[in-house]
């Protein structure tokens, strides 16, 4: 079992990218978050790389878990100057 807080919004369906960013300003580490699967691209895409937060993906049946971490100030992983 993960030690990490973990936030199920994997019934939501509209207002979902705002709910996940409320839920990240909340938070002072890393949290999951879990979400329907249907939705990776566009959670992919409303938080990307390179931003405050490093994400990662792990399909769980019937739904996926967005593992948010805060970003380590890494350059950034595009490369882009």
């Amino acid at each position: 079992m993960s030690e990490r807080p973990t936030i199920d919004l994997s019934d939501m369906t509209c207002g979902l990218i705002p709910q996940m960013r409320s839920a990240l300003r909340e938070s002072t580490g890393a949290v999951d978050i879990l979400v329907r699967p249907e939705v990776r691209l566009a959670v992919h895409q409303a938080f990307g790389a390179g931003g405050a937060w490093d994400l990662e993906f792990f399909d769980e049946p019937g739904q996926l878990r967005c593992i948010f971490r805060p970003a380590q100030g890494q350059d950034d992983p595009l490369n882009i100057v």
